[in-house]
């Protein structure tokens, strides 16, 4: 269904990106509701989220000849979205959780979820994990909902020397790991994916593509600094049943103070993933980019991106841990909101990107099909 005041980009982007008309398709079960939509008043934003939080479609509808039926919670939906010129990219299946109903004219407001945050790894288990790889802890939770295992191989390497799982559900205990290992942990369109925090890997660990953008690419952007915990090295303690005693790890450098880690693990390489992952964390925080730039739905969350010619110390290689789509009568929009990307190999410590950049090394026009 194509949108009835597509938007001219020249006015925003240049001579080298010409303007497209950007489509949305939309299907309740396997039934494209689109003739039903069509001629009618449609807003929506498709939220891809990075982490522990479920992916979001929320839309409204104009039902003002009454010639649509409420929509029922439940109800799954797959959006699509993309350009007549180019085609359409899937952005995931959706559980419909809430209905509104407003007036004056009648307007439907419906907001869904990531269909399998709904479904999959509800059940609550008490068991236990030893001497096994965080491959194979995702593997087995994959297969338990159902899921094909996505996890980066250097992460799925990484050893597990005991991990419980107490009345916990299997999502819960998922994003936990995903907080220890430093990962992203997420199931999304029939995949559980495990890939590490801020280094921009796909599921199989190849590197992700960046994309480039200028000022003259985007039709909004903001870089924030602000005041963040200064620590050099990060220590965590494990105990040591034949010393008997709590044995230090670190991780990170410099000269700032030291922060200390307030568990004890109970062996050396969960401390010391601990530690990592810490150092890790305090080298994303203090600085972040948002920016909204002409509707790019192949932009997904976990993605990198490179800005170039903003000037200062702007100039940077971004993670972006959010990625939202909006449609509607304006036409197409993507916003996205990142913080620096993390060098790092998993489990040793780490450092902020940032780096000059020659200006007109590339842009989003010539880096996106």
């Amino acid at each position: 269904m194509s949108h009835p005041n597509p938007l001219s980009l020249k006015r925003h982007f240049g001579e080298h990106m010409q303007p497209k008309t950007p489509q949305v398709q939309i299907l309740a079960g396997t039934v494209d509701i689109g003739s039903k939509l069509a001629g009618r008043e449609l807003t929506g934003t498709i939220t891809d989220n990075g982490g522990e939080k479920a992916d979001e479609l929320h839309f409204s509808v104009s039902n003002f000849d009454g010639g649509l039926a409420k929509p029922t919670r439940g109800t799954e939906l797959s959006v699509s979205l993309g350009y007549v010129e180019t085609g359409l990219i899937f952005m995931g299946k959706f559980t419909v959780e809430s209905v509104e109903k407003s007036g004056p004219v009648a307007t439907f407001s419906i907001t869904a979820h990531a269909a399998d945050f709904k479904k999959a790894l509800k059940a609550r288990k008490t068991r236990s994990f030893s001497n096994t790889t965080f491959g194979q802890i995702i593997s087995t939770l994959a297969d338990e909902a159902g899921l094909t295992a996505l996890c980066d191989p250097t992460l799925a390497a990484l050893p597990v020397t005991h991990e419980a799982q107490t009345a916990e559900s299997g999502l819960h205990f998922l994003m936990r790991l995903g907080r220890h290992f430093d990962a992203i942990c997420k199931p999304a369109n029939g995949n559980l994916i495990a890939v590490p925090r801020g280094v921009g890997t796909n599921g199989s660990g190849a590197a992700i593509s960046a994309v480039t953008v200028t000022p003259n690419d985007l039709t909004e952007f903001c870089f924030t600094d602000r005041d963040r915990p200064a620590h050099g090295t990060v220590t965590a303690h494990y105990y040591d049943p034949d010393q008997a005693t709590h044995v230090p790890v670190t991780a990170g450098a410099g000269a700032d103070p030291a922060y200390l880690h307030h568990d004890v693990w109970p062996d050396k390489a969960s401390a010391q993933h601990a530690a990592d992952n810490h150092s890790n964390g305090f080298a994303r925080k203090g600085k972040s980019f948002t920016g909204t730039m002409f509707g790019n739905p192949a932009l997904k969350a976990g993605g990198v991106l490179t800005t170039s010619g903003f000037g200062d110390d702007d100039d940077a290689d971004w993670i972006f841990f959010k990625a939202e789509h909006s449609f509607g009568a304006h036409g197409m929009t993507t916003k996205i909101e990142g913080h620096p990307k993390t060098v790092k190999s998993v489990g040793s410590s780490a450092t902020s990107s940032t780096r000059g950049l020659e200006t007109g090394s590339g842009t989003l026009g010539s880096n996106i099909g």
